[in-house]
């Protein structure tokens, strides 16, 4: 057995090892509280449609997207503030409209009517001011009660414009409701409405309600007050993703002062889902079953096996299977074929215990982490955060490492292994600190400075919005992994001429997070269009491509002297596709 690649078979090993189940990939089980009352028939100024019709289409694209991805997520919708009543508790003014179960296209074309007929809405389910948030938490208590189990995530998509549900409920009994989800590991996130000429006051219960600790899991602000369509189907949406524990180790800080980490993957690529194969005659699924057969008999010994390709060791193949036991690892090595056992191979991948060890601390300068330049990653980075399930008390010495090396402007250096029979990496540690609001004019901090400097405020470089409180893990390269770029260097006269290129087309507002990937996007939607037995697919925008006519109005003439100047010095060129003739 042949390997080109070293570390394409390191998780050959790891299926003996024992999994931690904290990193097994969890279901999703959610349900959408939405409220059905008379302020929610509001109409969206932008979408000339009741808020309620708006809630409703966002859980189709969410079923949607769900349907989309089958990972076994489920997801369920309860109403309250209805006429009619439909539950396993027989409350009043709660009906729920789907149970927990996986989305499917009926429950998408049940939504689509609902959200199209008004009267049929108010035939089958009905409209009140009338109902009890309390009993709301309840019935979506049961509800996951029922669910299967094994690990997964359990969230509430409470959707309302009521900022007082207390006046029509006890504050109590929210309270204690709330706090019951809380303690059976559900969390609660909040998507405040507020149609036009009304405000929504977050202060009067809701920020009150108990939080979740899930284990270092931050979760996202969810509470900023929403007014249109596209505002609730973004903050939705924004929950859709799922956050991917990469690993759980020990982090070494010195000989006995051991403390528990967790890395996330924050930026991953999203894929496709995987196909299936199915039996054509009958569109039932296949498993695919694969089997090595050695296609050469009679070589029994090392010499012979080098010598494979002499045709008389070549014979028809066998149809017995071979076993694990008959397999070895063999690399090419100086023009010989080196071969290993099993055994062997996976002694040469073990470097240790999965763990973070800490080598040393370097000036933050070294690495300018916002310089996607200068930053010296092989990879997608990770985040870093605490862990008290091995060792109790990390959170405190981690949240003051933290604070710091940001005060001292200091990174970490440190070898990582994250999992058993892993290559160790170096990786950087950059310290976040809170984030600070974008609006907020003092953009400085006066985070574990000294004493004597207290009336200095340290200066931080501001983060994002709703930046967590961490680490960054970048993957340094090791010396065999740098390249040196020998480019070629004409002279000056294009750089001068590129210059005003640059200026003229400069981004003022470039953010990722509203750039989608259109082939996922086209993927998707032809999808939805066979699931669906629509017509055709809705049009996909692509955010990506070039505005040939914008390019040409700001900067059209310094391309044309950039390309007569570079097609004088370098011959026949390929010219840049920009539009310009």
């Amino acid at each position: 057995m042949s390997y080109s690649n070293y570390n394409n078979d390191e998780n050959e090993e790891e299926e003996e090892e024992e999994v931690d189940p904290e990193l097994l990939p969890k279901k999703d089980y959610v349900i959408f509280a939405i409220e059905a009352t008379s302020a929610m028939e509001a109409t969206d100024p932008d979408e000339h449609q009741s808020y309620i019709s708006n809630a409703l289409r966002c859980v189709a694209r969410f079923l949607e997207a769900k349907f989309l991805m089958p990972e076994g997520d489920l997801v369920g919708v309860v109403l309250f503030g209805t006429q009619k009543k439909k539950n396993l508790m027989d409350f009043d003014n709660i009906y729920e409209l789907f149970s927990l179960d996986a989305p499917d296209t009926d429950r998408m074309l049940e939504l689509e009517k609902l959200t199209k007929n008004k009267a049929q809405f108010d035939s089958d389910i009905g409209t009140t001011d009338k109902f009890k948030l309390s009993e709301v938490f309840w019935t979506c208590s049961n509800i996951f009660a029922e669910a299967p189990k094994g690990p997964s995530t359990k969230r509430v998509f409470l959707i309302t414009c009521n900022d007082s549900p207390h006046a029509l409920d006890e504050a109590k009994s929210i309270i204690t409701r709330a706090k019951d989800l809380a303690d059976s590991g559900i969390t609660v996130e909040l998507f405040p409405l507020q149609p036009p000429n009304t405000e929504f006051k977050l202060e009067l219960i809701y920020q009150g309600l108990p939080r979740i600790d899930r284990g270092g899991e931050e979760e996202l602000d969810s509470t900023r007050i929403r007014h249109t369509y596209q505002e609730i189907f973004e903050g939705v949406m924004s929950k859709e993703a799922k956050k991917r524990t990469a690993f759980r180790v020990p982090f070494i800080l010195s000989d006995g002062l051991v403390i528990g980490v967790k890395g996330y993957n924050i930026y991953i690529d999203q894929a496709k889902p995987k196909h299936h194969f199915l039996l054509s005659s009958t569109n039932e699924e296949v498993k695919p079953v694969m089997n090595l057969i050695c296609q050469f008999v009679g070589a029994t010994d090392r010499h012979k096996f080098e010598n494979l390709h002499s045709s008389q060791y070549h014979v028809q193949a066998t149809a017995a299977p071979l076993l694990p036991t008959d397999l070895s690892n063999r690399w090419d090595f100086g023009g010989k074929k080196v071969i290993f056992s099993k055994n062997e191979a996976a002694e040469m991948k073990h470097f240790g215990e999965p763990g973070l060890t800490l080598l040393g601390f370097k000036d933050k300068s070294v690495i300018d982490i916002d310089s996607l330049a200068e930053t010296p990653n092989v990879k997608h980075s990770s985040f870093l955060y605490p862990s008290e399930v091995d060792y109790p008390g990390s959170s405190s010495v981690f949240a003051h490492m933290v604070e710091r090396m940001h005060a001292k402007k200091k990174i970490a250096v440190g070898r990582l292994i994250p999992r058993r029979n892993a290559a160790p990496r170096l990786v950087a540690l950059i310290p976040q600190t809170d984030s600070i609001e974008p609006d907020s004019p003092d953009k400085t901090k006066s985070i574990g400075s000294d004493p004597s400097n207290e009336t200095k405020p340290i200066e931080s470089d501001p983060p994002s919005e709703n930046s967590p409180y961490g680490m960054w893990v970048i993957y340094l390269p090791f010396a065999d992994d740098l390249r040196d770029a020998d480019l070629p260097i004409e002279g000056d006269v294009s750089l001068d001429l590129m210059e005003p290129i640059a200026k003229k087309l400069t981004l003022k507002e470039f953010k990722i997070p509203t750039y989608e990937n259109p082939s996922m996007q086209t993927f998707y939607a032809a999808l939805a269009t066979m699931a669906l037995n629509k017509v055709e697919p809705e049009p996909i925008e692509d955010d990506t491509l070039p505005k040939t006519e914008t390019i040409e109005k700001r900067a059209g003439q310094y391309i044309k002297s950039f390309n007569e100047v570079t097609e004088k010095h370098g011959g026949s060129r390929e010219r840049s596709q920009l539009g310009v003739t």
